[in-house]
């Protein structure tokens, strides 16, 4: 499902976003610790709405998607709002399965430098998994094809996330463990902080003095 409500430009911390749905998300990443970035560059034929400065870098694009609770129905989702960042992920990732050696040394044939991940309507839950999500990755550091990326506790009490099949990393904070050191999510944390960074930003819209918070 999705929605079709006109985007609301909105102010957030001295930055005036497309939407209030973009703003919203700044919010959160700011609740949950996570610096970021606004419209960071144009890339051919993609402008990305985030970067978000984790230990792995990655570009996001803000859909107004409300994720279905089946992994199929999110993936087609993301794919059918997202189209130019799942394209612009095809074309910058190629098979790198059969990547040599000699081909990286000189610089021939390189992992991309970014992961690509779409967001829609807030954090979400998959019934399948009982776990947070945050989005679907259309490319992942290390791997082939599409993900999804959960949400887990971090370092200190905040959020953070890590790709649900391929590389468990925290992608804010950096940890891995093999998958000892995600730590699942097992309250309404993400639902809380989501329905604060709407508050913040849809009676606040001019919000300039508001400073990062740790997530309780």
């Amino acid at each position: 499902m999705t929605y079709t409500i006109k985007a609301i430009p909105t102010t957030y911390n001295h930055v005036r976003f497309r939407s209030r749905l973009e703003a919203r998300w700044a919010a959160f990443f700011d609740l949950a610790g996570w610096q970021w970035d606004y419209e960071p560059f144009d890339l051919d034929g993609w402008a990305p709405d985030f970067m978000l400065k984790g230990k792995i870098r990655a570009l996001v694009e803000v859909k107004p998607i409300n994720f279905a609770d089946t992994e199929g129905g999110a993936m087609t989702q993301a794919k059918a709002q997202a189209a130019k960042a799942f394209a612009t992920a095809a074309r910058v990732s190629p098979s790198f399965k059969d990547i040599t050696e000699e081909e990286i040394i000189s610089s021939r044939r390189l992992p991309p430098q970014y992961e690509i991940m779409v967001i829609g309507n807030g954090p979400f839950v998959n019934d399948s998994w009982n776990k947070w999500g945050i989005g679907v990755m259309a490319i992942e550091e290390g791997c082939r094809g599409e993900d999804y990326a959960d949400l887990f506790w971090g370092d200190t009490q905040y959020l953070d996330y890590a790709a649900r099949y391929g590389n468990y990393r925290y992608r804010v904070g950096g940890q891995y463990d093999g998958d000892h050191h995600l730590n699942q999510i097992r309250d309404d944390t993400p639902e809380r902080l989501w329905r604060e960074a709407g508050n913040i930003v849809q009676w606040n819209p001019d919000n300039t003095n508001y400073r990062r918070r740790k997530a309780a």
